[in-house]
């Protein structure tokens, strides 16, 4: 249920609401693709996903779940560091 709203919630905002009609990204297809594919691999290497683990690992107190969100967040800010380095370049 929740995957069908997502996506049906998306949906209905593209065809009501949204002045750029369907596409609303200026990110390139093949830049989603890659993204999603280490967002998949970092889910299943970290035996979860960041919300997962920091809200309901870190409120069950588990070690485990705190390093993989400090890990999340510490790759989340060197990447969009590097990001905005290269962007300048």
């Amino acid at each position: 249920y929740f995957i069908a709203g997502v996506i049906l919630g998306a949906f209905i905002y593209t065809l009501t609401i949204s002045p750029d009609g369907f596409w609303v990204t200026s990110v390139p297809i093949w830049k989603l693709i890659v993204g999603g594919l280490f967002v998949g691999f970092g889910v299943r290497l970290s035996s979860g996903c960041t919300s997962g683990h920091g809200i309901s690992g870190i409120a069950s107190l588990s070690s485990t779940s705190l390093y993989a969100t400090l890990t999340f967040l510490a790759v989340g800010i060197i990447t969009a560091n590097i990001i905005e380095l290269l962007e300048a370049i």
